[in-house]
């Protein structure tokens, strides 16, 4: 499934979309991105989450990007075997290398607070604390 905006913690929720921002290299729906010097770059494990690929492109390319704002609700699918310690209330679980997936296994060094984790489906729900409008620190 990848990463997905499913709501806001602030109540209505309106999706603003992104196609005008070129990207540096081939982008896949689902992936964490944020802007360097005027381009869409893949969000590194601890990065800001600018937005999340809805549409991908070749290198190059133009993806259509959903900004995530601060409040944004991400769900995402559970890559790794589960850490007994990632359970709702963490506030430093990180993404994946390849900013589609939350990591199982590490429960610190990130800055997504867990919502919910479900364990038998194996998917999370978090709300990033580095976003496009709002940084700061865990």
């Amino acid at each position: 499934m990848a990463l997905k905006v499913i709501g806001n913690m602030y109540g209505d929720y309106h999706a603003k979309l992104e196609d005008g921002i070129a990207s540096t290299s081939a982008r896949t729906a689902g992936e964490a991105v944020y802007v360097s010097s005027g381009k869409w770059v893949v969000s590194n494990t601890n990065g800001v989450i600018d937005g999340i690929v809805i549409k991908g492109c070749a290198s190059s390319g133009y993806p259509v990007v959903e900004y995530v704002v601060p409040g944004a609700m991400i769900e995402a699918d559970l890559e790794g075997t589960l850490s007994a310690n990632l359970v709702a209330g963490v506030k430093t679980a990180v993404l994946v290398a390849d900013s589609d997936n939350v990591d199982a296994t590490k429960y610190a060094g990130g800055h997504l607070r867990v919502l919910s984790v479900d364990s038998t489906n194996s998917k999370i729900v978090v709300v990033p604390t580095k976003t496009f409008l709002y940084t700061t620190s865990t």
